[in-house]
């Protein structure tokens, strides 16, 4: 699962020089419309691509994981209930875990398995425990 420039630049500034990085505390799925990627250009990494459901009954969820197994997949170990629509989301296609329930830095991305998944009102969002499932590539 493909980490952020945010995170990635941590990860080897802590590997390779030394730097010291505390993780949060607490960490929250949101939910995009569209494809999360990282875009690639001559000034640097960044985050381009799909747009985080804002209102209608959604708020990011806080999401908890199990110790990592072997080959560094690591799994929810609760369900992410985002409750009921209050009005469309449109398709769900992207997820992103933050450090923060609102604003903060985004950790990890990915695309859900079925990107097909249109939100109508008072349709529920749920996600299984066990079923998001994290991994250093």
């Amino acid at each position: 699962m493909p980490k952020t420039p945010y995170l990635n630049d941590i990860v080897v500034a802590e590997a390779l020089r030394g730097s010291t990085f505390t993780p949060p505390t607490l960490v929250y799925m949101g939910l995009f419309n569209g494809f999360l990627f990282v875009d690639h250009t001559m000034s640097g990494d960044f985050m381009a691509g799909g747009s985080e459901i804002v209102g209608m009954g959604y708020a990011r969820q806080l999401a908890t994981f199990a110790t990592p197994a072997s080959g560094g997949a690591i799994t929810n170990t609760a369900d992410l209930f985002f409750g009921f629509a209050t009005s469309s989301w449109g398709v769900l296609q992207s997820f992103a875990l933050f450090d923060a329930l609102t604003g903060g830095n985004m950790l990890y991305f990915g695309t859900f398995v079925d990107s097909t998944r249109l939100i109508s009102t008072n349709d529920a969002v749920r996600i299984k425990a066990g079923h998001c499932i994290i991994t250093e590539a």
